[in-house]
């Protein structure tokens, strides 16, 4: 489990999804689109897929 606020709040997600776009350690920056998965009602986590933000500006 992630204990970062990036990760945090992926992790806690129950909208549609989440996008998120933040400056890594390593100094690329990241978008993330997060997705919650649900099991008869109950939240069971989230689907986290990491690209890089470049590729939302076609550069």
């Amino acid at each position: 489990m992630f204990s970062d606020p990036i990760g945090l709040r992926a992790a806690s997600n129950k909208q549609r999804f989440l996008l998120q776009t933040y400056l890594r350690d390593t100094g690329e920056i990241m978008t993330e689109i997060d997705v919650p998965f649900f099991f008869e009602g109950r939240h069971w986590g989230n689907l986290r897929m990491g690209f890089d933000a470049a590729l939302l500006l076609g550069k």
